[in-house]
Formats: C-alpha cells, sequence, structure tokens
C-alpha cells in the first residue's frame, strides 16, 4: 500500500511549486531522506524540476540506465523522466494556501521555506520537519 505524500517549495514569489510522491512518504522514510539528501535550495529545486515522483530516494539521476521498469538502486523514481508521462507539478499562489488545500489529500506534505523543512499537519499548520525525526 503507497503513503502519499507532497514534496513542495515555496518560490521568490512567495507561491508554491509542488510535486506528488506516491511511495514512501513517511517522516521516517521520506522526512529523513528530505532532511539530509536534500537541504539546499539548489537541491530541492533539481528535485522538483522531475515532476511528480513515483519514489524519493538519495540520487536524482545516474549515469546506468536507469527507468521506470528498470530502476538503479538508490535513484529517485520520476513519472515524466523515467516512464514517459506528462511532466506534472502543482501550483499554489501562496504558501498558507497550499497548506490549506493539500493537507487533506495526501498522507505527509512536506514543504522547504526558507531553507528549512516543514511538515504539514492536517489542520494546516507547519511544523519544522527537524523536530519530529
Amino acid at each position: 500500500m503507497a503513503t502519499r505524500s507532497t514534496i513542495a517549495m515555496k518560490q521568490k514569489d512567495g507561491s508554491v511549486k509542488a510535486v506528488y510522491c506516491h511511495w514512501d512518504g513517511h517522516i521516517e522514510t521520506a522526512g529523513k531522506t528530505l532532511l539530509e539528501k536534500y537541504n539546499t535550495e539548489k537541491r530541492v529545486t533539481k528535485l522538483i524540476s522531475l515532476g511528480s515522483i513515483s519514489s524519493l530516494r538519495d540520487k536524482l539521476s545516474t549515469k546506468k540506465l536507469h527507468s521506470f521498469d528498470v530502476p538503479q538502486p538508490n535513484v529517485t523514481i520520476a513519472y515524466h523522466r523515467d516512464r514517459g508521462e506528462s511532466l506534472q507539478h502543482y501550483v499554489a499562489t501562496s504558501v498558507s494556501g497550499w497548506c490549506k488545500s493539500t493537507s487533506k489529500h495526501q498522507d505527509y506534505n512536506y514543504i522547504f521555506i526558507d531553507g528549512e523543512w516543514n511538515l504539514v499537519q492536517n489542520s494546516g499548520k507547519l511544523t519544522l520537519l527537524k523536530t519530529l525525526i
């Protein structure tokens, strides 16, 4: 069974850009990976540029053959790049708007704001992710 999540980033203009992640959205898996491996604006931007993903892993790419059907170990699997689906992002005009709308749809919702990962709780409230791990 999937543990769905969204991974988002506040943009410079205050809007939010996000992607869907199908597997392993738990704090102990996706949350920990985000904190440890995707902790800079540049790295988070590259992750989100992939569009929606099947699973989040430590690496974004590899020089070896990597696809949805033949994934490389520890490499993120993206629907657009690795399965040929349309590139998909979700956009909101503000952080508060994104928090209110997304908190009802996925099991876990992560957002990168000013260099910090946050978890959006069901109420739409932000909690610093590092305080939960």
